[in-house]
């Protein structure tokens, strides 16, 4: 949320309480076709003074519109009341550049109720142009006498408007307070705007301001109220994919830490703007649009949409492998496999990066939002054998609901013992790298027992004596003839009773009290087994009146980090209720170090990992776990993020900022410890300042109070021991979203985009271990210029001729090179090896396809190829490896081609590229694998083709 504070102009007159809806920022397409006099306009921002308005009163709107270049002389507002369908008109009062300001005053006679804007009609440059609100999917409404529900994207606030209206005249600049009060300058409204864009626009209002440890999945089901969608056979698509939708949700919800929402639960409408804006709210993981199909489905069946690899390819991918598992359960039914596809743009719409945009609705705004969409056409209303053989009966639109939701929790992870985790986090990628590459078996609470009575007796008499204490103050054990037997009784009664495993309980009460000895701040008598409620300097603590009392606050607590499920006893310690439920499924995540959302029970490192590894496996069916991740070495790190301020330090891989938040990294402190002597030195590029010095061993990088956002990293290990370790870390970069891993000095990030940093992950690994997740191409991307890695050659080096820039400099090792989103086409191309760092010998040969001259000779090891100075495209290119070389590696690459965006993965002389389209080639990237290795990760794009022949 921003505040105006001071304004000039008519910023001046606007200094109350209103909404600020934030625009798509591309041009309206109207729901019916309009005349050649009254074309669409791109509205920018919309901003609604008060939601309601006492009459006598005044309101105003203020509108940014156009792309900023057009001449606007004339505007006209038209809103109506929503109960009498009434239409007013209002003349704009200001028209400052794109900025227009329409003031109302209402008196007693305006009948009250529920307005809403239609339409803004524009003059620019001398020809009428229309906004309609119903295109833009903006509901901006207001209430005269009337309160209404108006959900905005953030608030414009100041509570001395009348004051700061009368400074703000005369005086140049807007100033703006920022959610923390911080003031910042801008010469224009539309900057000022834009920073509030920068706030909110990305996702909305932020429902949460911490990980849900939960999926969320938001279902959709398509049409709805007045639109039912497909109808045949007595059937309507409306009523199907409701029901549907019911029964995957019952189904999904039969799943632990699952979230399920849907966007309509009745016969309602709702459009397509509308159900991804709602879906936002939630934050969801992924959207899974509802539909059944009509028209030329000879065989019927079913088939599943995803999205497109442009934009942001990790979208792409993750919604490709969730719609491949959908589409492999509904075939499983029995309906014809019509396969998996995508649609891309049919009228030339674009990404923010000018990549070709998706062309279903659902799926372009959701991953515009940050998150996965697929779209699930389940069978053919107007084919007989699908409506006979499952639309018409019940049980197999039942079955079909719960083969979607079957497909969504075999996809993440889901299971229904409470366990949650086949999403694999950074911090298990770390863990998997230090037990050399094995996968790691984690240790769940809640489960069968995986210990006995007996065990527990008898692993207590082998490290301690039973104190008397509790023979002499305890009425249940001091009425047992076996005092031992029935307190290792109480604690698997106990455990077992909510879910829990006794052994998890057992060992972690004999770690906190050291075999019942105690000696800390805890004492015997509180019958308080496992520390709740000390934090240390003298604090004991909770205390409870008996040994059950005690161990079944205990358990359950243990319950609520491990399920969001309802206990079965009432609570006992009132503390419980500041757990977050669900968010340590494992022990080994007990340990707020170790947790991947940064909770847990205790910070001491290895605490989850020490109860497995010290005390569970002595006595339980558990194995030991390994702890080198955190043993020997440790990176923290910590970043200051717009609006929440310093956050608390992350470890290891784990994600420091925000993810679909719209929230800028200001600042980073970070440090590494452990057994090695080893320290870190990194610098920041910051908006404005550019790259600042370098820092060390904690100290800030950035700024705080300056509303500055960092824009890209480098970081680098020191001390004597930095040439036995790899330092990794990879940023998620506004529009860009996660980027690919940088290492040991190289950049991370953007430059010329003016994008935000929004979260970093860190770690560092004994030399030559790589992570398994992401990849290693395109840390860095530059505006208007090649990504690079780093300024050393690579193993395999390349630099492209670039419309406008000329010769760039070279890359390395699957970096891009090119530009992004600048229609700028590839002229020319050098290529060369490093046989130094390859210790082999051998070359590189390549040839490209140039616009109208066609296949050019071979060329080898930084000859050019393609032309200069000629204004010719390159559109296609092969590459292939020469002598000893070509015997050990294979060279793969792809192209960013115009219209189609990115193609797959060619190698080893195939051709990457178009023939026969007249498109231009905009960017590349070559990488080197040891002979047979795994091709780099593809994008999912144009079923998988490196060249699109005509």
């Amino acid at each position: 949320m921003i505040r105006f504070k001071k304004s000039k102009k008519i910023l001046a007159a606007i200094l109350t309480a209103g909404m600020l809806l934030a625009g798509n920022g591309v041009p309206i397409c109207a729901a019916e076709p309009v005349s050649v006099a009254q074309t669409e306009e791109q509205l920018n921002y919309l901003v609604v003074g008060s939601p309601v308005v006492c009459t006598p009163g005044s309101q105003f709107v203020l509108a940014d519109v156009g792309d900023g270049t057009e001449k606007l002389s004339d505007a006209v507002l038209t809103y109506v009341n929503v109960e009498t369908g009434t239409s007013y008109e209002v003349t704009a009062d200001t028209v400052d550049e794109g900025s227009l300001l329409f003031n109302m005053e209402f008196d007693d006679t305006q009948p009250s109720g529920e307005y809403e804007v239609t339409t803004i009609e524009v003059v620019a440059d001398g020809e009428k142009r229309i906004v309609r609100m119903v295109d833009t999917g903006i509901e901006a409404k207001f209430g005269i006498n009337t309160d209404v529900d108006s959900e905005a994207d953030a608030y414009v606030v100041d509570e001395q408007a009348e004051q700061d209206a009368e400074e703000a005249c005369g005086e140049d600049g807007i100033t703006v307070l920022d959610a923390e009060g911080q003031e910042m300058t801008f010469d224009s409204l539309t900057e000022a705007l834009q920073e509030a864009d920068d706030s909110v626009a990305d996702s909305g209002i932020a429902t949460q301001s911490t990980a849900n440890p939960n999926l969320v999945v938001v279902l959709d089901p398509g049409h709805g109220g007045s639109d039912p969608g497909a109808c045949k056979y007595g059937l309507r698509e409306a009523d199907l994919t409701l029901k549907i939708a019911q029964y995957c949700k019952s189904k999904l919800e039969e799943y632990s830490h699952v979230e399920v929402y849907m966007t309509r639960t009745a016969d309602t409408d709702n459009n397509p703007a509308n159900r991804v804006a709602y879906a936002k709210t939630f934050n969801p993981d992924v959207f899974v649009s509802i539909h059944i199909n009509a028209v030329g489905g000879q065989h019927g069946g079913a088939e599943v949409y995803y999205p497109n690899g442009n934009y942001i390819p990790g979208i792409g991918t993750e919604g490709k492998e969730l719609a491949e598992v959908i589409q492999q359960k509904l075939v499983a039914l029995g309906l014809y496999n019509r396969g998996i596809k995508i649609r891309n743009t049919e009228d030339g719409s674009q990404y923010p990066d000018g990549s070709p945009s998706d062309y279903l609705g659902v799926i372009k705004r959701s991953k515009e939002a940050g998150f996965p969409a697929v779209l699930i056409e389940h069978a053919f209303i107007d084919n007989s054998g699908d409506v006979y053989n499952f639309l018409a009966r019940e049980d197999k639109v039942k079955e079909m609901g719960y083969a979607d939701a079957t497909a969504i929790a075999e996809y993440y992870g889901l299971s229904k013992n409470g366990n949650y985790g086949s999403k694999a986090t950074i911090a298990d990628t770390i863990r998997t790298a230090y037990d050399g590459g094995t996968s790691e078996a984690l240790t769940p609470i809640m489960t069968t027992p995986t210990t006995s009575v007996d065990r527990m007796v008898s692993y207590y008499k082998s490290n301690a004596t039973f104190p008397t204490y509790y023979q002499e103050h305890d009425t249940e054990i001091k009425a047992s003839s076996n005092p031992l037997q029935t307190f290792c009784q109480i604690f698997y009664d106990e455990a077992v009773a909510e879910g829990v495993d006794p052994g998890v309980v057992f060992a972690q009460a004999m770690k906190e009290t050291g075999f019942l000895r105690f000696g800390g701040d805890v004492k015997i008598e509180q019958y308080n087994f496992c520390g709740l409620g000390a934090t240390g300097g003298g604090a004991a603590g909770q205390a409870f009146g008996s040994v059950r009392l005690g161990v079944r606050a205990q358990v359950q607590h243990l319950k609520a980090y491990a399920s969001p499920e309802d206990l079965k006893n009432a609570v006992v310690d009132p503390r419980f209720q500041y757990v977050t439920r669900g968010c340590a499924t494992f022990v080994e995540y007990l340990g707020i170090q170790e947790n991947p959302w940064g909770k847990g029970w205790a910070t001491a490192s290895n605490y989850g990992y020490s109860i497995v590894n010290d005390y569970m496996y002595k006595f339980c069916t558990v194995k030991k776990t390994s702890s080198t991740a955190n043993s020997f070495l440790n990176v923290a790190y910590s970043t200051h993020v717009q609006s929440y301020g310093w956050q608390a330090d992350k470890f290891n891989g784990m994600t420091s900022g925000t993810t679909g938040l719209g929230k800028r990294l200001e600042a980073i402190k970070i440090k590494v410890s452990g057994a090695y002597d080893l320290g870190v030195t990194y610098q920041t590029h910051v908006q404005t300042f550019g790259w600042g010095d370098w820092v060390a061993d904690g100290d800030l990088s950035g700024t705080t109070g300056q509303s500055k956002r960092l824009e890209a990293i480098r970081i680098k290990l020191t001390g004597n021991d930095a040439d036995k370790f790899d330092v990794y870390y990879r940023v998620h970069a506004q529009t860009f979203g996660w980027l690919g891993w940088a290492k040991n000095g190289e950049t991370a990030g953007t430059s010329g985009f003016a994008k935000r940093l929004e979260a970093i992950q860190i770690y560092v690994v004994p030399k030559g271990m790589t992570p398994s997740t992401g990849t290693s191409a395109v840390s860095y991307v530059q505006y208007g210029r090649s990504a690079s890695k780093s300024d050393q050659p690579g193993l395999i080096n390349y630099a492209t001729h670039v419309q406008t820039y000329g010769n760039q400099q070279f890359v390395s090792d699957g970096s891009f090179s090119g530009t992004y989103g600048e229609a700028k086409r590839l002229e020319a191309i050098r290529i060369q090896v490093n046989n130094e760092a390859l210790g082999v010998d051998g070359g590189v040969t390549y040839h490209t396809h140039v616009q109208k001259l066609g296949w050019q000779p071979w060329v080898s090891d930084g000859v050019v190829s393609g032309t200069t100075g000629q204004a010719k495209r390159l559109e296609a290119i092969e590459i292939k490896l020469t002598g000893e070389l070509a015997e050990k590696y294979d060279v793969y690459y792809r192209v960013h081609a115009q219209t189609f965006g990115w193609l797959n993965w060619a190698k080893n002389g195939q051709t990457a590229g178009t023939v026969g389209y007249a498109k231009r080639l905009e960017g590349i990237q070559i990488v080197l694998v040891p002979k047979g290795g795994k091709a780099p990760s593809a994008t999912p794009l144009n079923d998988g083709r490196a060249c699109i022949i005509k």
